[in-house]
């Protein structure tokens, strides 16, 4: 018998925006948050900051989540969960949001068994790993489609980066399963602050909405 493969033990990728308070997670989350609170029955609270929600949100290849922090300190009542291929970022995800449901998972094994109201794709990786295919799954799960998408993908400064193709392919599907791009924008990263190089600065956002 062969020896058994061991599991490569893999770093936490692209650590220089993995902290959900970073420059992309504040921006992404204040793009989104508007969007968001028009999703929810918002009840007047003069004692809180809260907007009183009860969504599921999905967070696909979730790393640490950069945003989780953020919609949970603006919203109540909502159920948060995540998957991610990279065992050390979902081990931090349970550590810091217990109360949520983390999973070790590629795309194509994460199985889509309840309907989530807010979808998270930021960071969409290159065409190889077929991130694409759960966008389909979502749109025909039979227990309701999404409602408010977000996806984001990072580019270098020549604009060479293939992640642009998958985050296309994302974008045309939902419009032609009947969302529309409600909102959407483009930032840089500085890498002045950090101790490693940022190799996709650049980065641009769609929010989608299904048409009623």
């Amino acid at each position: 018998m062969g020896k058994k493969k061991k599991r490569k033990d893999r770093e936490i990728p692209c650590n220089y925006l993995a902290g959900e308070k970073s420059v992309r997670a504040v921006t992404l989350f204040n793009a989104v948050k508007p969007h968001l609170i028009s999703l929810c029955e918002r009840r007047t609270n003069q004692d809180s900051n809260f907007v009183f929600a009860e969504f599921t949100l999905l967070d696909i290849t979730c790393g640490t989540s950069p945003l989780s922090s953020h919609i949970l300190e603006a919203f109540l009542g909502v159920s948060i969960t995540g998957f991610d291929m990279n065992e050390k970022a979902i081990l931090k995800c349970k550590s810091k949001f217990p109360n949520h449901s983390w999973t070790n998972s590629l795309s194509n094994s994460f199985v889509v068994d309840k309907c989530y109201d807010f979808v998270i794709h930021i960071g969409v990786s290159s065409p190889r790993y077929n991130v694409a295919e759960i966008h389909n799954r979502l749109m025909e799960n039979r227990r309701g489609r999404p409602k408010l998408i977000l996806l984001e993908w990072g580019d270098n400064r020549e604009g060479t980066c293939d992640t642009k193709q998958t985050f296309d392919m994302v974008k045309e599907s939902y419009i032609k399963s009947g969302f529309s791009i409600i909102d959407g924008g483009k930032f840089e990263l500085d890498s002045s602050n950090n101790l490693v190089d940022i190799p996709y600065p650049t980065r641009r956002y769609k929010i989608l909405k299904e048409d009623f």
